[in-house]
């Protein structure tokens, strides 16, 4: 089993850490810290130079919690690091890699802890928080600046009155647990599912701009990267989407980010336990910190599990924005997605306590490319295929999809997974026969999803 730690990490690289944290919990500005974590730390980001002179921004000297966080926090999280031993000297604490179906149980405290180690760039497989506080020069963007925020004051929380945070557990066992989930090879193609009798879950559309965190479900599909959290430890345009933010919002899922692998096609993530400590606003470039959440409001015992499943991606590498619309290409590639997405709820359903409703949305629609539509189906198709009784969606500004599971509602009651794949690849085949490509192309989707409704109409013989 690959370990987080060296098994001679504590005994020979510790006293030099020790030693130098002493100096870091006395620095008062940017440029002193960054000079103290260079003794101690391999992160590169520590080190970086541009012509000869340090890169980096002092966005620890420019934020509102500044003389706070120098004064009275930073010292704090330092006492935490210096813990480390005390944790973990004894403890294995694996790595969840590739190809291994494993899961970690970490309390709190040791949650805490290997954070507050990221933050500083102390972990040994250099899984480091330091690009949100030194950025490259000019990099220093205002979204993750808020994530930043969001980190402090969460240690703020963790280290102010640890007896109270640590005692108010969002699980009956007081901590978290991630699990990485493996489903194995598969050759099922969304044409040998055509003949599939099982029978389509019953999918609750939700009011528009109603975000998935205010579900009552147990399970919440978590709109992933395949490197977990994203661009949460990054200053970089564009990464303050869905995952980054629940991730902000609540910082112990980060443990996942530090811990897990790359996600292979077949493999997905289950986090268990993370508590929901700050509120925000916005989304992308208007995401912003607007304060805490008290141990003692109801949505802090967050007991959502995150379902943690990555979309295929359509618009990266300049493949270009048409093929958001192009129903028959991501129909015909739909096979890899609903792979992933059964991986997941599959594990969920493995586990009768956490129910069987999930929560979820236009999954792998935004800077990834997919087609709503398409996405909404080949969810639909997996948690069907998983067990899961009902997919509660959350359309969000999708007026057409949110249209659609009203209309649909009475519809797919009898409707069976082949019948809807069936009817996806009639619907995909007309969409591409039309010959003027802005409808083509340009055009919401509620052509596609009025031909899937006649088509399912027709297969169930209604």
């Amino acid at each position: 089993m690959a370990s987080l730690f060296p098994e001679d990490f504590f005994l020979t690289r510790w006293p030099h850490i020790s030693q130098g944290l002493d100096l870091v919990g006395r620095c008062s500005d940017a440029g002193a810290l960054r000079a103290s974590l260079q003794a101690i730390s391999d992160d590169s980001n520590f080190h970086a130079a541009r012509h000869g002179k340090p890169d980096f921004e002092a966005v620890l000297d420019d934020i509102p919690e500044s003389e706070h966080f120098f004064a009275t926090l930073l010292p704090k999280m330092v006492q935490l690091v210096q813990d480390a031993p005390k944790r973990f000297s004894s403890k294995c604490v694996p790595l969840l890699v590739q190809g291994i179906a494993e899961h970690v149980f970490l309390t709190y405290e040791e949650v805490a802890t290997l954070l507050a180690m990221a933050f500083f760039g102390l972990l040994p497989n250099n899984a480091s928080i330091s690009p949100l506080y030194f950025p490259k020069d000019g990099c220093a963007f205002p979204p993750n600046t808020e994530k930043l925020r969001c980190f402090l004051s969460y240690f703020e929380d963790i280290t102010s009155d640890s007896s109270a945070i640590f005692t108010t557990p969002s699980t009956a066992s007081g901590g978290m647990r991630v699990t990485r989930a493996l489903l194995g090879a598969d050759t099922t193609t969304l044409q040998e599912l055509e003949t599939n009798t099982c029978r389509l879950c019953q999918v609750i559309p939700h009011d528009l701009r109603t975000p998935i965190s205010q579900s009552s479900a147990l399970l919440h599909v978590d709109f992933a990267n395949a490197r977990v959290g994203g661009g949460i430890f990054l200053n970089a345009p564009g990464a303050t989407a869905q995952e980054e933010i629940t991730f902000a919002t609540h910082p112990e899922l980060c443990i996942a980010t530090v811990l897990c692998d790359v996600l292979r096609d077949d493999e997905a993530l289950l986090i268990q336990g993370a508590r929901h400590f700050c509120r925000h606003a916005g989304f992308l470039d208007t995401f912003s910190f607007t304060g805490k959440v008290h141990p003692s409001e109801p949505d802090f015992k967050n007991a959502a599990v995150q379902v943690v499943i990555d979309a295929k991606m359509y618009d990266g590498g300049g493949i270009g924005r048409p093929y958001r619309y192009d129903y028959k290409l991501q129909v015909e590639d739909a096979a890899r997605d609903i792979y992933k997405a059964l991986c997941g709820f599959q594990a969920a359903s493995l586990q009768p306590e956490l129910g069987r409703s999930c929560a979820t949305g236009n999954w792998g629609c935004g800077a990834f490319g997919g087609s709503a539509a398409v996405k909404l189906f080949i969810q639909w198709i997996a948690a069907s295929l998983a067990g899961l009784q009902t997919l509660e969606y959350y359309p969000w500004d999708d007026r057409v999809i949110f249209q659609f599971l009203v209309d649909a509602a009475a519809l797919v009651a009898e409707a069976t997974v082949g019948q809807l794949c069936r009817a996806l690849r009639r619907a995909a085949e007309l969409q591409s026969e039309l010959e003027n490509e802005v409808q083509r192309y340009e055009e919401d989707g509620a052509e596609f999803l009025r031909v899937v409704l006649r088509e399912l109409h027709s297969g169930t013989g209604r």
